[in-house]
């Protein structure tokens, strides 16, 4: 118990959320070392879920609270159509860079269309067999998809520009496909394996109210099987299980994360030099 205590402890210390009302999981990505001894710069990346459930008063306060001129957008394209549409000031770059392919129950909608993606996907779940082989399922599919690839070279092509304000890169729920992005750009920064997957967990700390709210309702309101009711709460979480299964898949093919990012991705030494200098300090 007191080990757990001292690790969510040095989580908050080394992983730092953003302290506004209507974000759970939102947090900078900064103050990291890497393995070389250089930190990552605070307040100028963030990562995060979803922002439109915020009010358009209340985003327009967030952007000017930490000083966000670039948000890339990670979500599909219906994901977008179906959100709330939210105006961007003019000093705010919007990118869309829908970086999976695919709808994949329990990542890309929420409430409603969630029936409608796990019936779509129900040959898949039943492959997988159980709600961790379904995640790391996915998790393979964002980084080995050709088209995944692309959008990836795309979304790095950006970060390397010399950009004004800080940057904040979003999915929905903003562990999974913002998890696989901070795997790569970290791996590029120089952090530490270890440190890349413990601040990939940090989401089910962050979340741990919500998780626990949605397992109750899961469990006595959801009119399914157990094995389903088991698979749904899997998939709120963000185990570091699931990032150490797909990096494993990506030193078996590739070595390291670092080969795969020069040979799939389309990543050079020129452009990581250039993602040190504008994130590193």
């Amino acid at each position: 118990m007191l080990r757990i205590l001292i690790r969510k402890w040095v989580i908050f210390i080394k992983f730092k959320r953003l302290d506004f009302k209507g974000l759970r999981n939102t947090r900078d990505v900064g103050q990291v070392y890497t393995m070389d001894g250089r930190k990552v710069k605070s307040n100028v990346l963030f990562r995060s879920g979803r922002i439109d459930k915020l009010s358009d008063k209340r985003i327009k306060e967030f952007l000017e609270t930490y000083n966000i001129k670039t948000v890339i957008d990670l979500r599909t394209l219906i994901e977008v159509q179906e959100s709330k549409h939210f105006q961007y000031p003019e000093y705010v770059n919007y990118y869309h860079i829908p970086v999976l392919n695919k709808q994949f129950f329990g990542i890309t909608h929420e409430n409603n269309s969630m029936a409608r993606v796990m019936l779509s996907q129900k040959h898949r779940i039943t492959e997988c067999g159980s709600g961790e082989e379904y995640m790391i399922s996915m998790y393979e599919n964002i980084v080995f998809d050709k088209s995944s690839q692309q959008h990836f070279k795309t979304l790095f092509d950006i970060l390397c520009k010399d950009l004004d304000g800080a940057i904040l890169y979003h999915c929905t729920g903003g562990k999974d496909r913002t998890g696989i992005t901070t795997l790569y750009l970290y791996t590029l920064l120089g952090v530490s394996e270890e440190d890349i997957i413990e601040e990939f967990s940090t989401s089910d700390i962050f979340n741990k109210k919500y998780n626990k709210s949605r397992e109750t309702l899961i469990k006595i309101f959801m009119p399914t099987s157990k094995r389903t009711k088991a698979l749904l709460i899997a998939l709120l979480h963000a185990k570091r299980e699931y990032l150490e299964a797909v990096i494993n898949k990506i030193k078996d093919r590739h070595g390291s994360v670092l080969n795969f990012l020069y040979d799939e991705i389309g990543i050079t030494k020129e452009m990581q030099e250039k993602l040190q200098l504008n994130f590193l300090e």
